[in-house]
């Protein structure tokens, strides 16, 4: 199995990264275009890009404020089953994300593009939540 990774460090404190990565208005500030869910182990997300990407995952862990995980059930072939883990780690005023996109069967092409698009994207969350800076959505792949 292959794995994306990624660590960034945002100038905020946990609570707000957690806030920023796990509620529907702080998704759809950075990453998705529609975005239903709560960070509750047991419960399901769906992330809405638009009708021929309208994804669901299931929150399979989580620690409130510290770290959530999702295992995707219904999005593209290549990330169904993959698990995306968000770990959050307070270092003075600045909190450090560690990103995990885990379980891809193949490092294709789409795993390296995919690899490349959560750099961007994460770079967008640590826009949003120093600078309350949003996006919108269909400017993303250029910004």
């Amino acid at each position: 199995m292959h794995a994306i990774n990624h660590r960034l460090a945002v100038r905020s404190t946990p609570a707000v990264v957690f806030a920023a990565i796990t509620n529907p208005t702080g998704l759809d500030a950075w990453w998705t275009k529609d975005c239903e869910g709560e960070p509750v182990s047991g419960t399901s997300y769906r992330f809405f890009f638009s009708e021929a990407f309208d994804w669901t995952a299931d929150v399979t862990d989580v620690d409130q404020g510290k770290m959530i995980e999702w295992r995707f059930t219904d999005a593209e072939p290549d990330w169904t089953g993959t698990r995306l883990r968000i770990v959050l780690e307070a270092d003075g005023n600045r909190t450090w994300i560690s990103f995990l996109h885990d379980g891809w069967k193949e490092d294709n092409e789409h795993f390296c593009h995919t690899s490349f698009c959560w750099a961007q994207y994460l770079r967008l969350l640590r826009l949003w939540i120093e600078d309350g800076t949003s996006v919108a959505y269909e400017k993303r792949d250029e910004a």
